[in-house]
């Protein structure tokens, strides 16, 4: 996919302090005190309590803290809402957000609520910038790189999809990224959520936003990731190779940031809200499909992308299915079962989710029609499905 230089353009921001490395948690008291006087810290239902957390926490902030710990995975509007009231009640100024992607996306939703009023669905459908509250993430994955992003996903309550808030003046005020914290990390949860990193990158490079910028930082974080989850998998406390993933990670949010996600993360929202796999499973479900049906109009940057995670192919598209076998076949990350292929209307809802993102047309490498969409879902499902269509 060759450019011409005349039209290499892009607009590069991130505003979010970022300090990263071991031990950086160590200053949430300074970040946290030029901010406000009272943080809610949002948070997951176990994580902080279980892995003791929050005992570390509340010593580091020595001050007054409200608590909210009901955050799920893809979290809802509703729960959202929830938040929102038990920062009024609590009379809280800033937000602190301690856990995944989820969480951090619930706290950059509750933020924006609680700064202009209505409901975080009111906020979707177009690209925003409205000044939120401000929110110090406190990422505990390696992966969604939602600690720098503008971007907040949450799923709707009353149906079965995810929809995006797309604010410019989204990001998080600070982000500590202390990779330390992610050593007890379960494997399948590293796996999908390295897979969730490789992707933004992935699709930052094969995008027709793409620029030299974002392409140079988008490959180095590709090899981190294709080296690095291995060998945290053999030895998940190598505090090494966490360090990488996590800079991989912060990577990919920052590169989103600038060029924007493509059909592999939009059709795998949906269909990963429909079928509630994590999010990192769904990328992987999709994610060689996808590729190979882009791969006639991007050949350079997968040959790119073969470099990066050295491997060798004259065919760049049969190249990347040994990248992504390599990636995804270990924790089963390429395969799902379900009980039998979903019924065409099923296949028609799904489709329909994914053209209210518009952009998606604008950036895919290839033209995309909504019969290429329906068609590649068709193919997901007739790898992984057994017995007889249903609704």
């Amino acid at each position: 996919m060759n450019k011409d230089p005349r039209n290499i353009v892009f607009d590069w921001f991130s505003p979010t302090r970022i300090l990263f490395g071991p031990g950086s948690i160590e200053a949430l008291h300074d970040i946290g005190r030029a901010i406000g006087k009272l943080p809610l810290l949002v948070t997951g239902k176990n994580m902080v309590k279980q892995t003791g957390l929050l005992a570390r926490i509340q010593k580091l902030w020595d001050g007054p803290m409200e608590t909210f710990h009901s955050i799920e995975p893809d979290p809802c509007d509703e729960q959202v809402m929830a938040g929102v009231r038990t920062f009024e009640a609590g009379n809280c100024d800033w937000l602190l957000a301690v856990g995944g992607g989820s969480v951090i996306d619930a706290a950059k939703a509750m933020a924006l609520v609680l700064a202009h009023g209505e409901r975080p669905l009111e906020y979707t459908g177009q690209e925003i910038s409205l000044q939120p509250l401000p929110v110090v993430a406190v990422p505990t994955t390696a992966g969604t790189g939602s600690e720098v992003t503008r971007y907040a996903v949450i799923s709707d309550s009353k149906q079965s999809r995810k929809v995006t808030i797309k604010n410019r003046l989204g990001c998080p005020a600070a982000a500590l990224v202390d990779p330390a914290l992610t050593l007890d990390l379960p494997p399948y949860v590293t796996w999908c959520t390295g897979v969730d990193a490789f992707i933004h990158c992935f699709e930052a490079l094969v995008s027709r936003e793409s620029a030299p910028l974002v392409d140079s930082l988008a490959l180095r974080a590709i090899g981190q990731v294709i080296h690095n989850l291995p060998l945290v998998d053999a030895e998940p406390k190598n505090l090494q190779a966490r360090v990488e993933l996590h800079e991989a990670a912060l990577v990919g949010g920052l590169v989103i940031n600038t060029v924007r996600t493509g059909i592999i993360h939009t059709m795998a929202n949906h269909l990963g809200a429909r079928y509630h796999l994590a999010h990192g499973h769904s990328l992987g479900v999709l994610a060689s499909v996808c590729t190979r049906f882009n791969a006639p109009t991007c050949g350079e940057a997968l040959r790119k992308v073969l470099q990066a995670a050295g491997v060798e192919s004259a065919d760049p598209s049969e190249g990347m299915d040994s990248v992504w076998s390599s990636l995804l076949s270990g924790h089963q990350l390429d395969r799902f079962t379900v009980s039998a292929p979903p019924a065409e209307e099923t296949l028609r809802d799904l489709t329909e989710l994914v053209s209210r993102d518009r952009r998606l047309f604008e950036v895919n490498p290839r033209c995309l029609e909504l019969s290429d969409i329906t068609q590649l879902y068709r193919e997901v499902f007739r790898a992984n499905s057994v017995g007889q269509a249903v609704r």
